[in-house]
């Protein structure tokens, strides 16, 4: 495999920093390690007030907090964040939020306690992947009410209606959907250290925002991300690489000898912190055809000190790629499949140092796939492990030789796609999310969900893989559920291994009470 100078790479998605200044909230009654006792009374709410002002969300251009008696109306154009203040009641009549970016926060954040009363029809996404569409606030609760309807959901890996507080549903039309381990109402996935599976649940509507063209040889910044895209081919041609604005991205090619397209962080030659110190991880899915003599998708990047090329495949073109990848030094099992592991010395090749000699580190899927999440810190320490500074032999492009291995200190880490060899085809990843710290810190108490009451109105609510529809997500906590008699109709989707109202895979709820269940339509 032909490398060259490579930008890009990683994200920051901080799960916790969809709400600043929660550290060590409790999560509105919720126990994080069971569930709670009996059903609470339906809290206050905060009642509903005239509308005394009218803000269209096409006009606004920097963060906006909404006021008691305030009516959002319009489109919101851009990524801004649109809170509610502490102690409000706010009207929703026909409003739009896409979180089309990877923005810090949700598509609308309560601050306090709040009611939302719907006119109309509204559409709201959360700007992060793992913030919700709608925040609520640990110790806080959010009361839906009105005539209108509103689907809500997350922009990845959170809930529909999440965070850490309590949720009351007195009328309207609801409806939520979760990500990748996030119920539609309620808790998302807690990390326990190795996020695992096939997301089949994922929404693949997700490339978002303007497509922006890419042509010859170029890379730059992805605004509003922390990551760069990059096209690279070794003989110009026809190919051509789109990215979108939240890091999603296409490509074709028309028999380019060596092409590269790919989107991810670039940390410099000076990047300050080792691998170790933070969690690496990707969830995709993507779609290709057509045919190339070489190609391989997957994670890649560089590391400096010592120079160190390295790749993740996970699917390939036409042929296996294994007879191109040197030496194989051990094998490492994890997110459902064997990798085997190997080595090749690259002698005077293009780098992102110019002409160096280097190590060229692979794992090898054992068998292909187009979506999933990789565990890239496990491969970081699997080939910590094998490659610690020892004297090796190993192939290289003029013959077999001896070679210090070792993995050195991140420089760049992307998701690419790369072929060889006067094929044509293309790809398109229909959903992308990379991110250099998976935990970041969180309790079980941070990712769960208060108490939930539906006392009226219609609500339909689906769960993404291993969460509940209305309940708790994957290894995480909700508090207790009441469903009233005088719903017109709740419908609860559930994700595999998950109960339809309750608990999430491996997760924990209160008590679950309803008043009328053929009323309720569990799924």
């Amino acid at each position: 495999m032909k490398k060259h100078l490579f930008l890009t790479l990683l994200t920051v998605c901080v799960l916790f920093s969809c709400q600043k200044g929660n550290e060590g909230g409790t999560s509105g009654g919720v126990d994080p390690v069971g569930p709670i006792g009996p059903v609470d009374p339906t809290p206050a709410v905060v009642p509903i007030v005239p509308v005394e002002k009218e803000t269209d969300l096409s006009t606004i251009g920097t963060d906006y907090v909404a006021g008691n008696g305030e009516l959002l109306k319009g489109i919101l154009g851009k990524a801004v964040k649109i809170s509610i203040a502490a102690n409000s009641c706010v009207y929703l009549q026909n409003v739009t939020i896409s979180g089309s970016t990877e923005k810090d926060f949700a598509g609308i954040t309560c601050e306090g306690d709040a009611t939302i009363v719907l006119q109309g029809s509204s559409s709201i996404r959360g700007f992060k992947a793992t913030c919700p569409g709608i925040f609520i606030p640990a110790e806080h609760t959010l009361c839906l009410d009105g005539e209108g309807t509103l689907q809500v959901r997350s922009n990845g890996f959170s809930s529909g209606i999440g965070g850490n507080g309590n949720l009351v549903i007195k009328n309207g039309e609801i409806e939520a959907h979760g990500g990748y381990g996030a119920s539609g109402i309620g808790s998302q996935r807690y990390f326990d250290g190795e996020p695992n599976g096939e997301p089949a649940s994922w929404d693949m509507s997700k490339p978002a925002g303007a497509s922006h063209a890419v042509s010859g040889n170029r890379s730059g910044d992805i605004s509003g991300t922390p990551w760069k895209y990059e096209q690279w081919e070794s003989s110009m041609s026809s190919s051509m690489m789109y990215y979108y604005d939240n890091g999603t991205f296409r490509a074709s090619w028309n028999n380019p000898s060596d092409y590269i397209a790919r989107v991810g962080f670039r940390y410099g030659s000076n990047y300050e912190k080792s691998h170790l110190t933070r969690n690496f991880g990707a969830d995709y899915w993507y779609n290709r055809s057509g045919s190339a003599q070489y190609g391989s998708v997957g994670a890649y990047g560089w590391t400096v000190d010592p120079l160190t090329e390295f790749y993740i495949i996970d699917d390939w073109f036409s042929n296996n790629p294994e007879a191109y990848l040197g030496k194989k030094f051990g094998e490492l099992t994890v997110d459902g499949a064997t990798y085997d592991i190997y080595a090749y010395l690259r002698i005077n090749a293009p780098s992102l140092q110019g002409e160096k000699t280097f190590l060229q580190i692979t794992s090898l899927r054992a068998s292909q796939r187009k979506k999933g999440h990789i565990n890239i810190s496990a491969h970081f320490n699997k080939w910590d492990e094998l490659f610690h500074g020892q004297t090796e032999s190993v192939p290289s492009t003029s013959g077999t030789s001896a070679y210090t291995v070792q993995f050195g200190k991140l420089s760049e880490l992307s998701l690419l796609c790369e072929v060889d060899g006067n094929g044509s085809g293309n790809i398109e990843y229909t959903y992308f999310d990379l991110r250099d710290n998976y935990n970041d810190g969180r309790s079980l108490a941070d990712c769960s969900f208060g108490n939930i009451w539906i006392l009226g109105g219609k609500v339909s609510s689906f769960g993404g893989e291993n969460a509940a529809g209305i309940g708790s997500g994957k290894s995480s906590a909700c508090g207790n559920i009441t469903i009233g008699a005088n719903i017109v109709s709740v419908r609860s989707v559930a994700g595999v291994s998950a109960e339809s109202i309750g608990k999430g895979k491996d997760g924990s709820c209160g008590t679950v009470e309803i008043a009328d269940e053929s009323k309720v339509v569990r799924d």
